[in-house]
């Protein structure tokens, strides 16, 4: 499951949250949920990620201690709670604020996590993510078995790959169950490195071979020009960031044998790009 620092709306993160839960453990219900944070209605929680009801002062800290936070994590999902409950622009925006600098903060720690060389691994290949997103929240051997099935590996590969996370520590065993450690994929790339820039690159090949294979099929491709001034291209970067935030908190909380890659680029058209794409092809016509 992602980290709490990925969403923008505490109602998403509880129910991503009780997902990736019910998923371990079968047995786990909105019910217990609700128990363990102190509720007597059995369906409190649900009535809460559902948007039905709202959490006062008094309840955030019982049920972020029933979502298992930690102290840091504990102030984020309360600022969580006061940005998305605010009934006014001026809260919402202090709380906005408070968040960002929490996300940073968090960020820096991720840094000093995730050592440059680790970052280096696991970038060096831009299926790499793709890899630990299948092997995740499995057993080891549905792990092996999922990929071969998705990428085609032979079983010794399979291993090795495996081997390298845990060895990496991008997977730890918890039980029978491989748990990966988000901190690698949240922790910033640093463009300035050559891995993270043959990384991007990389990923924009790839997906002009996946534009080819499946248009109109399992793929979804889509472009826009924008008419967008200076002034609007901090709102215009933020909404972009909440999209891809919004489409993870939604969709990317389940183990699955299948794994989509989703690329955002925004650009400005600049005379360079323009001798190098349009221009050019006018001149050679």
């Amino acid at each position: 499951m992602k980290s709490i620092y990925s969403f923008r709306s505490y109602r998403r993160y509880i129910e991503a949250f009780y997902l990736a839960k019910k998923t371990s453990e079968p047995l786990f219900s909105y019910r217990v949920f609700s128990k363990r944070a102190g509720f007597r209605a059995d369906t409190y929680i649900w009535q809460v990620s559902s948007g039905k009801r709202n959490l006062s002062v008094d309840q955030i800290f019982d049920v972020a201690l029933a979502l298992e936070l930690s102290e840091s994590e504990i102030l984020y999902f309360e600022s969580l709670v006061h940005f998305e409950q605010a009934e006014s622009k001026m809260a919402r925006d202090v709380f906005a604020k408070r968040l960002v600098d929490l996300k940073e903060c968090r960020s820096t720690q991720a840094e000093k996590l995730v050592s440059r060389k680790q970052r280096n691994v696991f970038y060096e290949d831009p299926f790499m993510p793709a890899l630990l997103l299948c092997a995740a929240q499995k057993s080891r051997p549905q792990a092996e078995s999922d990929l071969c099935s998705l990428f085609g590996l032979h079983v010794t590969e399979a291993k090795n790959v495996i081997d390298r996370f845990l060895e990496n520590e991008f997977l730890r065993v918890m039980g029978n169950i491989l748990e990966a450690d988000w901190t690698c994929l949240s922790a910033k790339m640093k463009l300035t490195e050559k891995s993270g820039q043959n990384f991007l690159k990389a990923h924009l090949k790839i997906a002009s071979v996946a534009l080819e294979e499946q248009i109109d099929k399992q793929g979804v491709f889509y472009s826009s020009s924008l008419s967008l001034p200076a002034s609007k291209l901090h709102e215009c970067k933020e909404a972009v960031s909440d999209f891809l935030e919004k489409l993870s908190s939604q969709f990317d909380w389940h183990p699955s044998n299948e794994v989509f890659q989703a690329n955002v680029q925004l650009y400005k058209i600049t005379p360079g790009l323009l001798k190098e794409g349009f221009l050019k092809r006018v001149k050679d016509a």
